[in-house]
């Protein structure tokens, strides 16, 4: 009789341990992972379906998250991520973690957005020139709304009556006023760590500032709020599965699991919400007006995008960010959520069905012009959110079965994922020694900081540089070490075949070279089977990999700071 209660009690603790929250797992630093059978999905198809991701282009990370159940947390086995979970620079994808820390300071009463910050004691910054028509000063009608959907002006316009896309001095004021309310002598760091970061269980989400000499990162510079301050621009490193949270609690509608995991909290203000899944001025502020806006009003909401009519890219909004500006996924639900960071880094909230997808690359991409020729290449979010779309979403149909994907971009390159070993509990961080196993040693005389390219804020420190000359010759090929796809992600340029044909450019940034050992694919011949009747169905893709730095700073007297942006040497 007992080893039959005792075999029941543990059925019982096994079907509880089984389930999920579905809203989150609360301020717990882990986060276990759910059978897709649960859900009536397949972990077969999800597999074969990040498998597939991992080959469009060039991918890191992969999360999924379906009514509050993580089921997928693949971080792949890269030069990069090192066979580890490393956490990635989330770009202008941060962004959208920015608007929901805001819905947070709204739901605890913070602030109103529709009222004048000013009026909360928030005092324009040095760096933002709110008069720079020379005659008016547009500052006193700045509210937190214009902030974040873009429309504060930026001191050209009277706020509200342009789209001003800005990542730096004027969205920063978000930062400003968080810290004008937030009462105690709390900084917008203090207050946005305690009330924001620890309850969605990540709690170092502001704890990476450090030396940026390029001032490319999140760091705050001193006039900018200094290390008080939060980057309202973005840029936090942040794993996969970290962006995910977020994401799941907008699409919770702001509520959140509770610090014991049995109850809610309503951890953001459901209004809020509500109006980050609708286009702000969409219907008052027409289509390229402002600073190289496009068409991005008619989808910008809150520091995100909200997708609308997702069918094939018209021509007229094909050529690239300045001209068209819209977001469409094939095969995605329209008043989807999606937060667009450079370089492929991507959050997408379906809230009708619970959905949260992270994907984080290194990635470009090319789209056709109306006019016959070929745009440059962009951060063309449409080609490269298509191509992810189209390898998961037959995965997310409760079908049980793979999804059948041929497309003209596969890798020769072994696919092998990552298998995440390291505690969710814990950051890794990355300490750098020399053959023997012995630590280089720090150098007192300075610290030389280098970049990789295209405006990422991430790369390599040395302390083993002695001068600054020394330094400033880092950048150059012959100077990078071996190591340097280790610090500096490869990159791929995806490229729309629809009325395209295409030769792949020997280099897409500073540093990045055509990388012999991957594949690179050609369009299909016109007029083939293989050939796309229309916009986004298939792409040519082309491979490089990073060779030298962008750009080397020298910090006389200091050592590096060791952190996920800066691995130190």
């Amino acid at each position: 009789m007992i080893a039959r209660h005792s075999s029941c009690l543990i059925m019982l603790l096994s079907l509880v341990s089984s389930q999920h929250n579905p809203l989150g797992p609360g301020s717990s630093l882990v986060w276990e992972k759910t059978p897709a059978e649960q859900l009536s999905l397949s972990s077969n198809a999800l597999k074969a379906a990040s498998a597939m991701i991992q080959k469009v282009g060039t991918h890191q990370c992969l999360t999924v998250v379906k009514d509050g159940a993580l089921i997928v947390d693949d971080y792949y086995d890269t030069p990069y991520m090192r066979g580890q979970e490393r956490p990635m620079e989330a770009m202008s994808a941060a962004k959208t973690v920015t608007a929901a820390l805001m819905g947070a300071a709204v739901q605890r009463g913070l602030f109103d957005i529709d009222v004048p910050i000013a009026k909360y004691g928030v005092k324009a910054s040095k760096g933002a020139n709110w008069t720079r028509t020379g005659t008016v000063d547009y500052f006193p009608n700045v509210t937190a709304r214009h902030l974040l959907s873009q429309t504060s002006g930026v001191g050209l316009f009277e706020p509200g009556t342009a789209f001003t896309y800005d990542s730096d001095e004027y969205i920063q004021h978000l930062s400003y006023l968080l810290t004008a309310t937030a009462g105690g002598n709390q900084t917008a760091r203090e207050w946005a760590t305690t009330h924001f970061a620890e309850p969605l269980g990540i709690p170092n989400l502001y704890s990476y500032e450090g030396p940026d000499p390029a001032g490319r990162g999140d760091t705050p510079l001193p006039e900018e709020g200094g290390q008080g301050a939060i980057s309202a621009g973005g840029d936090m490193p942040m794993l996969c599965r970290d962006l995910a949270r977020v994401g799941l609690l907008l699409a919770n509608g702001g509520l959140w699991a509770d610090d014991n995991g049995t109850g809610s909290v309503q951890l953001a203000d459901p209004h809020f919400v509500q109006d980050m899944f609708q286009p702000q001025f969409a219907s008052t502020i027409p289509p390229n007006v402002g600073l190289d806006p496009g068409h991005m009003v008619e989808q910008y909401s809150f520091l995100a995008e909200v997708t609308t009519n997702n069918s094939a890219l018209v021509n007229e909004s094909a050529c690239d960010r300045s001209t068209g500006g819209e977001v469409k996924v094939l095969g995605l639900p329209d008043n989807a959520l999606v937060g667009l960071g450079l370089i492929g880094k991507y959050l997408i909230i379906v809230p009708s069905e619970k959905l949260v997808v992270v994907a984080f690359g290194s990635n470009l991409g090319r789209l056709a012009c109306e006019d016959g020729t070929q745009g440059i290449w962009t951060n063309e979010e449409s080609v490269i959110l298509s191509e992810i779309w189209r390898a998961l979403g037959p995965a997310l149909q409760g079908t049980g079965k793979a999804p059948n994907y041929t497309h003209a971009g596969v890798s020769n390159r072994a696919s092998t994922q990552g298998n995440g070993t390291n505690s969710q509990g814990h950051r890794t961080t990355f300490k750098d020694t020399k053959s023997d196993g012995s630590r280089e040693p720090r150098n007192p005389a300075g610290s030389c900081y280098c970049y990789c390219g295209y405006f990422q804020a991430i790369g390599r420190c040395f302390n083993t540089v002695t001068t600054q000359e020394e330094c400033g010759a880092m950048h150059n090929e012959s100077a990078a070490v071996d190591s340097i796809e280790a610090y500096c992600p490869h990159a791929s340029l995806l490229i729309d075949c629809f009325n395209l044909t295409n030769v792949c450019p020997p280099s897409i940034y500073t540093g990045m070279v055509l990388d012999p050992l991957r594949t690179t694919t050609e369009c299909p011949a016109e007029g083939s089977a293989g050939y796309p009747q229309g916009p986004l169905q298939v792409t040519q893709q082309c491979h490089y990999k990073p060779v030298a730095y962008d750009q080397c700073f020298w910090i006389p007297g200091q050592a590096c700071v060791n952190s996920p942006y800066f691995p130190a040497l």
